[in-house]
């Protein structure tokens, strides 16, 4: 659920996202003044998520930013849950069955009905049971199909969920440099 971001204005900033192109080392080196940063040697370079926890501050629903570098320490946004799963087939044989219980009630109605309106509810009243009869046997496919695309949106869910632990992993162990904003993530 990402979190909006907003800019010192107060400007929503778009496509503010965690920015997952980092410099992958084996260590980072000891300065005098801190660790230093592999690109350009400055010092001392700062853990992400301080930079980023000093450099926001709350904002309505989300933060404001109050450095343009803070955008760079950009925190991953954990994926929204799937929407309500639908199990229910209900509906699969509601309609039609509706008609045809609307069709069984008229039925001994039509003979008081001219006969060219007579005959066209009747075969309509018959394609209605035709349709619930169709339905209530196609019932145990449709229901297997909506299983089986519950459990696709369940597992690309979880996969999300996967990636987004795995980048929040990341971030908490990155250093990012004031100078140049680099982002460095020791093995």
């Amino acid at each position: 659920m990402s979190q909006p971001i907003y800019d010192q204005s107060g400007q929503l900033v778009v496509g503010a996202q965690y920015n997952s192109d980092q410099i992958v080392i084996a260590n980072i080196n000891e300065g005098p003044g801190g660790k230093r940063c592999p690109r350009c040697n400055a010092s001392p370079m700062r853990r992400t998520a301080i930079f980023w926890e000093e450099n926001t501050r709350p904002h309505g629903n989300g933060y404001l930013v109050t450095s343009s570098l803070a955008l760079r320490a950009v925190p991953p946004s954990r994926p929204a849950p799937p929407e309500q799963l639908d199990e229910s087939t209900k509906a699969l044989i509601r309609d039609p069955g509706r008609l045809a219980l609307g069709g069984l009630i008229c039925l001994p109605c039509m003979g008081a009905l001219p006969e060219p309106i007579a005959f066209v509810l009747f075969f309509g009243w018959i394609g209605a049971v035709v349709w619930l009869v169709v339905s209530l046997f196609t019932i145990g496919e449709k229901r297997r199909a909506v299983r089986a695309r519950n459990e696709r949106i369940w597992q690309a869910y979880q996969d999300r969920l996967m990636e987004y632990e795995r980048d929040k992993s990341t971030w908490q162990r990155s250093w990012l440099c004031g100078s140049c904003g680099t982002m460095a993530v020791p093995r």
